[in-house]
C-alpha cells in the first residue's frame, strides 16, 4: 500500500488548476483527484503569500462534513476526504482547510469524522457565481 500524506487539523488542499503567479512557490503532493495537499502551509502562511501578491483568500460561510469506516485508519481518513473534496467540487470551490478530525474505533473498525472549511482563492475580493468560481481564479 502506498505512503499516504497525513491529514492534519489546518491542512489545506488545492483543486487542481489554480494558476497562482510564479513568485508563489508551494510545495504539494497528489493527495485525491483533482486536489493537492499543501506541505508546511498553514492558513496563516497561506493568507500571507496571497496577500503580499495582491490576491485574495476568501471564507466562505457553512461547512464541509463526511464520514467513513474503515479496518484502516488512513483508508477512512482517505475516503472522507474524497467526499470533502468532491463536496468543494461541486460547490466549485477551490480551497479547502481541514478544521475538525474525529475518530472512533469499535469492534476493530475506524470512523472517522472531518469537518473542512471551504475557501476560494482569487484574484479579487468578491465572490464570482458558481459556475466561473473554479476559472476565475487564475484570471
Amino acid at each position: 500500500m502506498q505512503n499516504i500524506p497525513a491529514i492534519n487539523l489546518g491542512s489545506l488542499l488545492l483543486a487542481e488548476g489554480i494558476q497562482l503567479p510564479t513568485s508563489v512557490h508551494l510545495e504539494s503532493t497528489p493527495y485525491a483527484q483533482g486536489w493537492h495537499l499543501l506541505k508546511n502551509v498553514g492558513l496563516q502562511q497561506m493568507k500571507d503569500l496571497i496577500t503580499q501578491i495582491g490576491w485574495h483568500i476568501l471564507f466562505i460561510a457553512g461547512e464541509f462534513k463526511a464520514a467513513g469506516w474503515s479496518w484502516s485508519p488512513e483508508t477512512a481518513r482517505r475516503k472522507v476526504i474524497l467526499r470533502i473534496t468532491a463536496q468543494s467540487t461541486a460547490a466549485k470551490y477551490n480551497c479547502v482547510e481541514i478544521r475538525q478530525i474525529e475518530m472512533k474505533k469499535w469492534l476493530g473498525l475506524t470512523r472517522i469524522g472531518i469537518t473542512a472549511q471551504a475557501r476560494q482563492i482569487q484574484v479579487t475580493g468578491m465572490l464570482p457565481p458558481g459556475r466561473a468560481r473554479i476559472s476565475y481564479a487564475s484570471e
